[in-house]
């Protein structure tokens, strides 16, 4: 894959008071850093100040969300996914635009979202190993023996 050539930065911090918050310049220092780590150029810095903006409409995650249809961003890097919401159907929700338009999701913590490989490890640049047949998932506890 190759690297993101307009890569977009999407912040959001509940209780900050404007874009200037200690919390909000922390965030941004840390998702800039790391894209610089992935070798992207800078990216564009989308800041929310409140509550998960997607899919309310006028937020500036709908804004951004538009932008990928555009082709105006090949490329989204958040600290972690609860940027994008704490409801795992909104992340999972957006994930799927994402791919819909080809752009690489990137989260710091968790690393890349494709639905179609689920998560890569953070700095792996690959999808976890599949597991053997018949192998119990992982915090599935141990299998119960057949009849």
């Amino acid at each position: 894959m190759s690297l993101p050539q307009q890569p977009a930065a999407y912040i959001r911090v509940v209780g900050a008071r404007n874009a200037r918050d200690p919390h909000v310049r922390d965030q941004v220092r840390a998702v800039l850093a790391a894209a610089g780590e992935r070798g992207w150029p800078a990216p564009e810095v989308y800041t929310e100040i409140g509550l998960p903006g997607w899919p309310r409409p006028g937020s500036v995650l709908t804004r951004l969300a538009g932008c990928l249809a555009s082709g105006r961003h090949d490329a989204i890097i958040v600290a972690n996914l609860s940027r994008i919401s704490r409801d795992p159907a909104e992340v999972l929700a957006f994930a799927v635009q994402c791919d819909r338009y080809q752009v690489t999701l990137e989260a710091v913590d968790e690393g890349t979202v494709r639905c179609s490989a689920g998560l890569v490890p953070a700095g792996s640049g690959r999808p976890p190993a599949p597991s053997r047949p018949g192998a119990p998932k992982a915090g599935a506890g141990p299998r119960s023996p057949g009849p």
